[in-house]
């Protein structure tokens, strides 16, 4: 930002004080003067600001806007793109639920005996050599996450985060009995401090806490980023 006295330098003036008074006595050239340089320097110091606010407005951040899209895993995703993306066939195995990639990430369900899971992996080059997917997001029984929408939480139209609603089961024993269901919290890549689970059972508003865990997430781990 530049100063009121950078430009008083440029016209080799001084840049005096508004109580610089002149003495009662002083002779008329003399007050002329200091009206003068009193008129000099407002307009220095005018100039000084709008250069002030002209630099601020260079290096301003621009506002962070949060926002949500939905992938609908039930309609979106398949089997059929699992075949055509990753060469799969029947008699392969369980063939994953895969769905089509947005903004640089693809979701995918991938099948176990009696259970389902939901994996992203990050598409394109890792950014270095110590990157990893993010883990699993969520899982539950059979089919069941087919039948749910994946909320993606973006900054500025950027994906960071994944919610999803899932059920919880106790598998202690021969009969799962279900604790009722829950919406996991999951950062994306450069973002993995974030990770939540939400009661649904216990919080009526538990989808605004779950953008917000991830929402406050993101802050702190920019925060920690600006302070490397």
């Amino acid at each position: 930002m530049t100063r009121c006295g950078d430009y008083a330098q440029l016209f080799k003036t001084p840049c005096i004080k508004a109580n610089a008074c002149v003495a009662r006595k002083a002779l008329p050239i003399r007050i002329c003067r200091w009206r003068s340089e009193m008129l000099f320097l407002v307009a220095v110091c005018f100039l000084a600001s709008l250069s002030g606010a002209e630099d601020n407005a260079k290096g301003a951040a621009p506002p962070l806007i949060f926002s949500s899209h939905y992938t609908d895993l039930q309609k979106e995703c398949s089997g059929e793109i699992s075949k055509q993306v990753f060469g799969v066939q029947e008699g392969d195995g369980d063939i994953p639920w895969t769905c089509p990639p947005f903004k640089g990430y693809r979701a995918a369900i991938h099948y176990s005996a009696t259970s389902g899971c939901l994996h992203i992996r990050r598409l394109g080059p890792p950014q270095d050599k110590y990157e990893t997917d993010p883990p699993v997001i969520a899982c539950d029984r059979g089919t069941a996450l087919t039948e749910r929408k994946l909320e993606w939480r973006l900054a500025n139209g950027l994906p960071f985060a994944v919610i999803i609603r899932y059920t919880e089961w106790d598998t202690r024993n021969a009969e799962p009995k279900n604790l009722g269901e829950r919406l996991a919290v999951k950062g994306l890549t450069g973002f993995e401090p974030i990770n939540a689970s939400i009661d649904t059972t216990k919080d009526p508003g538990a989808n605004e806490a779950a953008r917000k865990r991830a929402d406050d997430g993101y802050r702190q781990n920019v925060q920690k980023m600006d302070r490397k």
